[in-house]
């Protein structure tokens, strides 16, 4: 420790006195541990616990809920001591917990598996899994536990919406002389579309191609959100008119590829950007690229083959469609499907529901939510399905519905979730007990 000796200097004419601190070499207290001692140490353990909540639904008395897992790992860069993981709160009861306390080396993970039997018809969500170590930041780390005794099963599936961000969307439209009126209708609905994209605060991209393989240009300058009016903008661009191509598999991919890319083009594509190909057609198209291989090298323009989407608003995949249209757009909806797509049908001229959804989907947001397991009941009564806790009615406009085909809730319109919303379905399952 250092010693500090103070002394008083007075001046004999002022009789005012200052006080001089002269510091000593350091000198260490036997009784004091060095510096070094005290420093924590260089590399530190950080705990993360997944998932933060296990929810086992509702089940009776005589029928035990299949375990789950938790998975604790050391994300740190020093070993992560796991002193104490047990059960706390008072509906713990009915849980059981398969754990160890040990040490995990950095990267390495540690599975809790944990059960449930109701011990009676009533709730027991007050209840928790505690983790302790020596995470300097978290001591403890929690996972919460939610589950009910019941006469009949029911199962809670939670989903959080993901947070949006960049979006690159190319619309790939037909000129030809029998689109009039549906160019017409998708600048008059074109507003549900970027008003989404603007609430949801979206670093957007939008341009304009026309449907010819031999058109690689854009209509006109990229629409993002320093576009003082993108709705201006988007319907000045597809009023300009074009050739009445109808090959948006080719056309897009030109706009796309060098070194057919121009000036303007070339700043539109990002890297870290979910990129949406929209093609409006009323006819089933001329191109002689197959489906398969336009996915395949769409998605082979990012590292992550989920951020990107062809989507269309086109005739219908089965069936004469309409009168513009006599023949089905098989090979459009094959795309759609293969790239989790959605489709407008372009004989509807009431294309804004259309454009809302689409809004979502090129976003890289869900409005179509998997459940885990098959319900025993399709009864939208034997439903509850909440964003943020509050219940939303089974309505095909603002609210909620099954789809069989997909075993998912779809939500619609205001319905579908902001970013970092939390959905909850609850619905009937035979737990298999």
């Amino acid at each position: 420790m250092r010693h500090i000796a103070r002394a008083l200097i007075c001046s004999s004419l002022s009789f005012a006195c200052t006080q001089e601190i002269a510091i000593s070499p350091e000198v260490k207290d036997p009784a004091t541990p060095a510096d070094t001692d005290l420093a924590l140490p260089s590399l530190q353990p950080d705990i993360e616990v997944t998932p933060a909540l296990l929810a086992f639904g509702e089940l009776p008395t005589d029928c035990p809920a299949a375990d789950q897992d938790v998975t604790v790992k050391n994300v740190g860069e020093g070993d992560l001591v796991i002193d104490e993981i047990t059960l706390k709160g008072p509906n713990r009861a009915p849980y059981t917990l398969r754990a160890s306390p040990t040490t995990l080396a950095p990267g390495d993970s540690l599975v809790l598996t944990v059960g449930f039997q109701a011990l009676a018809v009533e709730d027991y969500g007050d209840a928790h899994i505690e983790v302790s170590s020596n995470d300097p930041d978290e001591a403890v780390a929690r996972v919460e536990l939610d589950a009910a005794g019941s006469i009949a099963a029911f199962k809670k599936d939670q989903f959080i919406q993901e947070e949006g961000g960049g979006v690159d969307v190319l619309f790939t439209i037909d000129y030809s002389g029998s689109m009039s009126e549906e160019l017409q209708a998708l600048q008059n609905t074109f507003d549900a579309f970027i008003t989404n994209f603007i609430a949801l605060g979206l670093d957007y991209h939008i341009a304009v191609t026309t449907a010819d393989e031999f058109d690689a240009t854009f209509r006109g300058p990229v629409i993002d959100p320093t576009t003082p009016d993108p709705v201006g903008e988007f319907v000045r661009q597809t009023g300009l008119g074009g050739g009445g191509g109808e090959m948006p598999y080719a056309a897009s991919k030109n706009a796309l590829t060098a070194p057919l890319v121009t000036a303007e083009n070339a700043g539109f594509l990002r890297p870290d950007a979910t990129l949406a190909i929209v093609a409006v057609s009323d006819e089933i198209g001329d191109d002689t690229m197959p489906a398969g291989d336009y996915v395949r090298w769409l998605k082979s323009l990012k590292a992550d083959p989920t951020m990107v989407s062809f989507s269309g608003v086109v005739p219908p995949e089965t069936g004469f469609g309409c009168i513009a249209a006599p023949l089905p757009s098989k090979n459009y909806h094959t795309a759609i499907r293969q790239t989790g797509g959605v489709w407008g049908n372009i004989c509807n001229l009431n294309f804004r529901p259309f454009l809302s959804y689409l809004s979502y989907v090129a976003a890289g947001l869900e409005f179509r939510f998997t459940l885990s397991d098959t319900p025993t009941s399709t009864n939208p009564s034997a439903f509850t399905v909440t964003v943020d806790g509050v219940p939303l009615p089974f309505d095909s406009i603002a609210g909620w519905t099954y789809d069989a085909a997909t075993n998912s809730v779809e939500l619609h319109g205001d319905g579908i979730p902001d970013p970092g919303s939390a959905v909850e379905v609850r619905y009937p399952y035979d737990p298999g007990c």
